[in-house]
């Protein structure tokens, strides 16, 4: 498949193309959500995608590197027991769990306990459920235990579904950190600009210094005459 994609720019370029703005998609999905925005409203530009991609790939190199990190350390302390390996890459996925859950601002003592409890009990089942053979050596056909694991660990990230919820967890992370926005004053009430899809403005109305629950959203059409403020709110 590799191969066929190096012979076919077309192919790859459509392909990266495509995979941005999904990804850039599922980011402003956690926006919304985080900020009560509408899905239905989101709408998908040049600029969404050019911003999203960059913050995301710093972001996924990061957290490759993070949840990696600990099988690669004991793999090359412990070397290539079973227990070692098998503890070390759930240890990893625990760290892709909490790292998500942090990014949705839904970390909390109990969260980190119940996770790190849940590595230990699955570390100790397996432990339990299959004895290492530390004398046998593994046949020649046959990958060794950290090479499956680690081959698992790379498609892990390209898969949709923990790839599309860590996106949104950025996306809603996004959110919560955001504290400049651009502001307007219309009819003696002040606005904030969350976020400009196509034609449609998402605002919050400004109530004593904070934003309220409630969106509101404007045409472009709606802005002729009213002067754009910048104002930043106090960190969250």
């Amino acid at each position: 498949m590799l191969s066929y994609l190096k012979k076919s720019d077309g192919l790859t370029v459509a392909i990266l193309t495509a995979s941005c703005y999904v990804a850039a998609y599922f980011f402003e999905a956690g926006y919304a959500r985080q900020s009560g925005i509408p899905i239905e409203l989101i709408s998908i530009s040049l600029g969404n995608i050019i911003s999203t991609s960059i913050f995301l790939f710093f972001a996924t190199v990061i957290a490759f590197f993070t949840c990696t990190f600990p099988y690669i350390v004991t793999i090359r302390i412990l070397g290539k027991y079973q227990i070692a390996v098998v503890s070390a890459f759930i240890f990893s996925l625990a760290i892709f769990a909490l790292l998500n859950i942090y990014l949705l601002g839904e970390l909390t003592k109990g969260a980190l306990i119940k996770t790190l409890s849940a590595w230990i009990v699955f570390t100790l089942l397996f432990y339990f459920m299959r004895s290492e053979k530390k004398n046998e050596l593994p046949s020649k056909h046959i990958k060794p235990l950290s090479e499956k694991i680690h081959d698992i660990t790379g498609m892990f990230f390209w898969l949709f579904f923990p790839c599309a919820f860590f996106i949104m967890s950025c996306g809603a992370y996004s959110a919560r950190l955001q504290v400049s926005f651009d502001t307007f004053t219309l009819k003696n009430n002040e606005y904030a600009i969350l976020r400009i899809y196509g034609e449609n403005i998402i605002t919050k109305q400004i109530v004593d210094k904070k934003m309220s629950d409630g969106i509101y959203i404007f045409k472009t059409d709606d802005f002729k005459g009213i002067e754009i403020l910048t104002r930043k709110e106090k960190s969250k």
